[in-house]
């Protein structure tokens, strides 16, 4: 077992979420059942366009927020900035896929496809300036907004965000599951 993120990053980014732990598996390319479970989520599983798009299993990002409740976050095939994110309990039907093209200047765009909305963010220095969405719930955008500017707030949280794509996939799970979060 690996992480995908340094011990400092570990330390701060358990203390911001409350977490018990992050970790990468490359084990899961073999795990048939887990593959599977991942498939039949309403993303894809109500969605033919999104059926056959192929996911690396090789490296799985797990994130364990204790209660049992465990997200995961696996990259599409072929693509560093393009994930599928998803937690492992029945009661959190949430899943869906995000692309991170934030450069380390804070500018670009994350897009987040769910089962129901299509949301763009747009980002100006490190900055939300844009939210559009179909089926838009406000909430969402300021639980995220309020996540990156807290965490935002100092040196070491600032690099942290900007430098590693996986935190904004971490505040988009939480937001995504519970919009009040921030």
């Amino acid at each position: 077992m690996t992480s995908a993120f340094n011990d400092k990053e570990i330390k701060y980014l358990k203390n911001y979420f409350d977490f018990k732990s992050i970790s990468s598996y490359s084990n899961f390319e073999n795990n048939i059942e887990f593959k599977q479970s991942i498939k039949e989520k309403p993303y894809f599983k109500n969605n033919e366009n999104k059926k056959n798009e192929e996911l690396d299993f090789t490296k799985v990002t797990e994130f364990d927020w204790g209660n049992d409740i465990i997200t995961y976050s696996i990259p599409y095939q072929g693509e560093s900035t393009k994930y599928f994110v998803s937690a492992n309990n029945e009661n959190l039907l949430k899943s869906f896929s995000l692309e991170n093209l934030v450069d380390r200047n804070g500018n670009g765009n994350i897009f987040i496809s769910t089962v129901d909305n299509n949301i763009k963010m747009t980002f100006s220095s490190g900055h939300l300036v844009s939210y559009e969405a179909i089926n838009k719930q406000n909430s969402f955008q300021d639980c995220f907004q309020n996540a990156e500017n807290t965490m935002c707030d100092d040196y070491v949280g600032t690099i942290a965000w900007y430098t590693n794509p996986q935190i904004a996939i971490m505040v988009a799970t939480i937001c995504a599951i519970d919009p009040d979060a921030f």
